[in-house]
């Protein structure tokens, strides 16, 4: 028995390491396998995603170039031409490369087309409905924002998507175009969850969607070229919100409101002394001072 145990003791490395694989061989096999599978599959996979990105930058380049032989294009019958052949060319380039930077680039460009439609106004005709064209056009900003939420596409079309809302929400008091069958449903409909869930006011109307959006963007895109502009646009709508908060009588809602807003003008002030928007900030703020002095700590 000693013998036996003093020979065990004396194994090297190697003979241990031999004797391990021979008894797990079926594992070792397996995990192996396995290794050289998902390998394979990643190499295929960068390959065609690789490819995938390089394709969708041609049809974003192909994509501008159409757009801008349309838009140059004086001749009536080719510009109904080319116009028939771009709209097609963005149909196909977002059904075959969602998620991609050639995506975002034919929403926009569909975006752009579709408010160019929405915006002419017909004489001596009867009102056009034009309901589905804005919500179209609400609904491709938001797609472009959900292809892609951390490219700088993304934080325009967000921007522009609140601007859209606000845009509806104008032209039906003032009755400049037919939107009556756009309602704060509707509207609510599109906007994903995400977008709501972090407001804090209760959505009464259209324009607290596009205050949403805007308290939304000024949260999560701080470095953005827009975050001046949307600084200012949010506590422009919240001073809606304090008058209405004022009608109701619900004077906790105000000061709370108040206090927003001026943390809003504080930052533009503070952040972004040189900018357009906070020379306007400046000045709405004095007149918030004025009307609420005597609430002012």
């Amino acid at each position: 028995m000693h013998k036996a145990h003093s020979t065990e003791t004396q194994m090297g490395f190697g003979d241990k390491l031999a004797q391990f694989i021979q008894k797990n061989r079926v594992l070792i096999f397996s995990v192996t396998i396995i290794i050289i599978v998902g390998l394979v599959v990643f190499l295929v996979w960068a390959t065609i995603s690789e490819q995938i990105s390089k394709t969708s930058t041609q049809k974003a380049e192909e994509l501008q170039e159409r757009y801008e032989k349309w838009k140059n294009e004086y001749d009536t019958e080719k510009n109904a031409q080319y116009k028939q052949e771009l709209v097609g060319f963005i149909e196909s380039v977002i059904n075959d490369y969602p998620h991609t930077l050639a995506c975002q680039r034919a929403l926009i460009t569909r975006f752009y087309l579709t408010r160019e439609d929405a915006l002419i106004i017909k004489q001596d005709e009867e009102k056009e409905d034009k309901s589905s064209a804005w919500l179209s056009m609400l609904s491709d900003m938001l797609l472009v924002v959900e292809t892609n939420p951390n490219s700088y596409l993304a934080e325009m079309s967000l921007y522009n998507a609140g601007v859209i809302i606000e845009e509806i929400a104008y032209y039906q008091k003032e009755g400049t175009y037919a939107l009556e069958a756009i309602t704060l449903d509707k509207v609510r409909e599109l906007i994903a969850k995400l977008f709501l869930d972090t407001y804090q006011y209760e959505v009464e109307e259209l324009d607290d969607t596009a205050l949403a959006l805007y308290m939304y963007f000024s949260e999560n895109y701080k470095e953005a070229v827009d975050y001046p502009h949307v600084l200012f646009s949010t506590a422009r709508l919240l001073e809606t919100k304090l008058d209405q908060a004022k009608q109701k009588g619900d004077n906790e809602l105000a000061l709370q409101i108040v206090k927003q807003i001026r943390d809003i003008y504080l930052e533009l002030e503070m952040d972004f002394e040189k900018n357009d928007w906070t020379k306007i900030a400046k000045n709405r703020n004095i007149m918030l001072k004025i009307q609420e002095g005597d609430e002012e700590e």
